[in-house]
């Protein structure tokens, strides 16, 4: 699913709880790519989580090399990696058939920040119709 546009994503930020880094997924992603896999997973969040649309383009090498610039890890590990985790269901086959990056974790994340903005606003639309009336 495809995360809906957003004018900022700064301060989205992906939960570092205990099943991060040890549920099973975890743990299978660390036995087949060590904690370098594991360390590349959570980087590809943290990159998606501050994207608009929280995807990000990898429909062809130009873009494979960006990412790869942007990760600091060798091409062909995330070459390996990334159809990996589509395959775990870690990231979007089908939006990574169609040339984008995209992970549910990530989306998820993404979609409570969007639920906290709009209480925010509003909060603050409430706050001021408050005062606009007279109130506080």
């Amino acid at each position: 699913m495809m995360a809906m546009k957003r004018e900022r994503s700064i301060g989205a930020y992906i939960k570092g709880t205990n099943a991060l880094a040890f549920d099973q997924e975890a743990q299978r992603l660390r036995m087949k790519f060590g904690w370098e896999g594991w360390g590349v997973y959570v980087g590809l969040l943290c990159l998606l989580v501050n994207q608009p649309d929280g995807s990000l383009d990898v429909s062809d090498g130009d873009a494979w090399a960006v990412l790869t610039l942007q990760m600091g890890c060798p091409e062909s590990l995330l070459e390996t990696i990334v159809p990996y985790l589509a395959e775990r269901g870690l990231a979007d086959a089908g939006a990574l058939g169609d040339g984008r990056l995209q992970m549910p974790e990530s989306d998820r994340a993404l979609e409570s920040f969007d639920k906290v903005v709009r209480a925010g606003k509003a909060s603050g639309a409430a706050r001021r119709r408050k005062a606009a009336e007279g109130g506080e």
